[in-house]
């Protein structure tokens, strides 16, 4: 009897992580978050930008330089600066307003933007 419980307990144990691995995986995927900054690629345009994050950039985040531009997406979670040279991204940051267990993580393992 007790292995027949033990069983079930790991088969729900397993079924409740493939659940929020799948969450994860298929949550929601634009806005202002370090996952948004990770699909950024260099040479995406302003336009490509505003479609991963799913947001227009803020208005007074731009800052022209002379053939550079720094635009700014301020939201709840964090900012996300995008640097763009001759209309395409050559950098991207994102800076949280405060460090989630995520954002933890991602550090502790390497991965940074």
């Amino acid at each position: 009897m007790k292995r027949r419980w033990l069983k079930l307990l790991v088969v729900a144990a397993g079924l409740g992580l493939a659940g929020f691995l799948l969450y994860l995986w298929l949550g929601p995927s634009g806005g202002i978050n370090r996952m948004s900054v990770l699909r950024i690629k260099a040479g995406m345009s302003h336009e490509e930008v505003d479609a991963v994050i799913g947001l227009p950039s803020d208005l007074t985040g731009m800052h022209p330089c002379g053939r550079w531009t720094v635009r700014h997406w301020r939201g709840l979670t964090g900012t996300i600066t995008v640097r763009f040279d001759d209309d395409r991204v050559t950098e991207r940051h994102f800076s949280p307003s405060s460090p989630s267990m995520f954002d933890r993580f991602y550090c502790w393992i390497g991965i940074d933007d």
